[in-house]
């Protein structure tokens, strides 16, 4: 596996940058609340993050989600850069398989990815590569909001705030869209998404 995994990424040196420019990365949970899923869309070197939850993320007093903008540090981009090859790798790997090819379908209510139409469950042995480069990136990246909703908790409930690069609204949220259970409250936001409170 090791020898094989080295001929792959050095094949991958080989696939021209118009090959690479445009690349999707869905990280997704589903679970009894619901499905749950971090979106990067990469196009040449901008990037943008879509999440439906804040489900993923470290809770800091408010839980947001949408659409952001990441900026692209050096950093980034050279974790960029080694998913650029995983994808291409993957590629390959079904070029070279055809219909052979194994299919990783998602299973239970374990994480998996989707890299440009392309499943990655907790049995493809590029999993936990993913996993450890996309967990690296949400560590570093620097978000700036392009069209996101926030949820604060009020003493006499939840405040939903909404924001887009031309306008916001801030509204209060029902009590029916909010349930408590044992490990938190979950928000919903009709066709647009959740937020979790943790207790």
């Amino acid at each position: 596996m090791a020898n094989a995994r080295a001929i792959i990424f050095i094949l991958t040196v080989l696939i021209s940058a118009s090959d690479l420019k445009a690349m999707t990365i869905t990280m997704s949970k589903k679970t009894p609340e619901g499905q749950f899923s971090r979106t990067y869309f990469i196009e040449d070197e901008k990037i943008k993050l879509r999440t439906n939850s804040n489900y993923f993320e470290s809770f800091k007093g408010e839980a947001k989600f949408g659409l952001f903008e990441v900026k692209t540090t050096d950093e980034v981009k050279k974790k960029i850069k080694k998913l650029r090859e995983l994808s291409a790798a993957l590629k390959k790997i079904n070029q070279t398989l055809g219909d052979k090819a194994p299919k990783y379908n998602p299973a239970g209510e374990r994480i998996w990815y989707v890299i440009d139409g392309m499943n990655v469950n907790q049995f493809h042995p590029y999993y936990d590569d993913f996993g450890k480069l996309l967990n690296e990136i949400s560590k570093i990246e620097k978000l700036s909001d392009i069209e996101t909703i926030s949820v604060q908790r009020k003493k006499d409930g939840f405040e939903l705030k909404q924001f887009n690069r031309n306008k916001s609204s801030t509204e209060s949220l029902s009590k029916e869209s909010c349930h408590t259970n044992s490990i938190g409250t979950k928000c919903t936001i009709k066709g647009r998404g959740y937020a979790f409170f943790p207790l």
